[in-house]
């Protein structure tokens, strides 16, 4: 039998750091009632900067996703304007950023930051050929 089904090989290996992401990820997806719904709402899709992003809520747990599939990240931020009832008001703390230093990424996101949307707008680091997780507060 060959290296494909090595998953116990490739978390002791080079497939630490990916191992750790998918690992991290199922724990996510545990945690947020939100991540198993079938609806979501995608309040952004723009095809010139490759980025979409979406809401999916479950009860009190409302996630908002922003991915990119650019490679190269939006460091100093990007702009998200949306109809003000599809994205709504407060605050939303990033939960989970693909691109985190453990996973062997470059860090680039919003370090657990609570970031504010205000009428259907919002602000954020998105990294390259990543995504970022915000949760409602």
């Amino acid at each position: 039998m060959g290296r494909r089904g090595d998953r116990y090989g490739d978390r002791a290996r080079k497939g630490a750091r990916r191992f750790r992401f998918y690992q991290h990820l199922t724990h996510f997806s545990r945690r947020h009632p939100a991540t198993r719904v079938q609806a979501i709402d995608v309040v952004h899709a723009l095809g010139a900067t490759r980025v979409i992003a979406f809401t999916r809520a479950a009860g009190r747990d409302q996630l908002f996703v922003v991915a990119s599939l650019r490679n190269e990240p939006f460091l100093d931020g990007y702009i998200i304007q949306t109809d003000p009832s599809r994205l709504p008001d407060g605050s939303w703390r990033e939960v989970f950023n693909s691109d985190a230093a453990i996973y062997g990424g470059s860090n680039i996101g919003n370090f657990g930051a609570d970031l504010p949307s205000a009428g259907g707008r919002f602000q954020a680091r998105v990294p390259a050929a990543g995504f970022v997780v915000f949760q409602r507060l």
